[in-house]
């Protein structure tokens, strides 16, 4: 890390002697269809939570040369979203009790680091619908109305990072209050193209109808439903859908026999068989493995059942005592 923290500044310089013109070939490389793929497919979260904030960087700098490419806002929107998440979000999630000074720290940089993805959503939508930002202020669904399929991607991140920041900080209640909105852009990519991302909107919906109480818009029959989609949508093979169940309705609903079945099957799944999106199959997997591991924390009544057990023992002793002196 030391290496790249010398060579960033001397990359980056060498960035913005570049001419618009070239920038403007990486930007639209960057935005594609194969943008990432490098990041994507590979198996090492660790190497890749090294790697990326350099690309992070790059992203910025590209696109601080090119602030009209709405493509390239996308991308910078989803790589910090999914950044945020996967090394900072999550991990923090993970941290003992004990740890709570750097859970809050984690949990403080990682909405900063939504907000920022939020940010250039928004403004990649604005830029391929002018006027969008001022219209969403006060007509949220007018202005979505204007969104097509091709603002999915950006739709996508700009609502998943919105409410990421949300969940890092329930207590912020001006971030709180704008929660439905943020949840019309997620609607609004469901209904422009229901199967996004090969189940990744049906992921979020779960999460989103599973988690919420029922006067924020929680229904578990929807959540059910679009577990069903995405389990079939990623033919069984992905372990998302089931972690995001298991977390969304089994455990608030404290039911262990179906988060054990969900997880179960999830840590079945083998993130090597799509190579194409291995690096966030592979941290999916990492996920099931520590709910696995963590089963007992999320669940009322195991230390109960320790305890009577151990009670159990103890009454056995003390009867076993007592037949042992009355027999002497």
């Amino acid at each position: 890390m030391k290496r790249l923290a010398l060579i960033l500044p001397a990359f980056l310089l060498l960035f913005t002697g570049c001419s618009k013109i070239i920038l403007k070939k990486m930007a639209d490389g960057l935005s594609g269809e194969s943008q990432g793929s490098a990041f994507t497919r590979d198996n090492d979260p660790e190497l890749m939570a090294d790697a990326l904030p350099l690309a992070m960087k790059l992203y910025e700098t590209i696109l601080e040369k090119n602030p009209k490419h709405a493509g390239i806002h996308g991308s910078t929107a989803a790589v910090f979203c999914s950044y945020s998440y996967a090394f900072i979000h999550f991990p923090a999630d993970t941290l003992p009790s004990e740890q709570s000074f750097q859970k809050l720290q984690m949990y403080q940089r990682a909405k900063k680091m939504y907000l920022r993805s939020r940010e250039y959503g928004l403004e990649g939508l604005e830029l391929n619908h002018p006027g969008f930002r001022e219209q969403f202020k006060t007509n949220a669904d007018s202005a979505l109305a204007m969104m097509t399929k091709k603002d999915c991607s950006l739709l996508y991140w700009t609502g998943l990072s919105w409410m990421g920041a949300f969940t890092t900080d329930k207590f912020d209640m001006k971030l709180a209050l704008s929660v439905p909105k943020a949840v019309k852009v997620m609607k609004r990519v469901e209904e422009l193209d229901p199967s996004y991302g090969t189940g990744a909107i049906d992921e979020f919906l779960i999460s989103f109808y599973g988690a919420m109480p029922s006067s924020m818009g929680g229904d578990l029959e929807k959540a059910k439903v679009h577990f069903e989609r995405a389990v079939e949508l990623t033919k069984e093979n992905s372990a998302g859908p089931y972690t995001a169940y298991a977390t969304a309705v089994a455990i608030p609903g404290q039911n262990r026999e179906l988060f054990d079945e969900l997880i179960a099957k999830a840590i079945e799944i083998n993130p090597e068989d799509n190579r194409d999106n291995l690096l966030f199959r592979t941290i999916q997997q990492n996920k099931a493995n520590w709910y696995f591991n963590h089963a007992d924390d999320f669940f009322v009544g195991n230390d109960l059942e320790e305890s009577d057990d151990e009670s159990l023992s103890d009454e056995s002793d003390v009867l076993e005592q007592s037949t042992e002196t009355e027999a002497q």
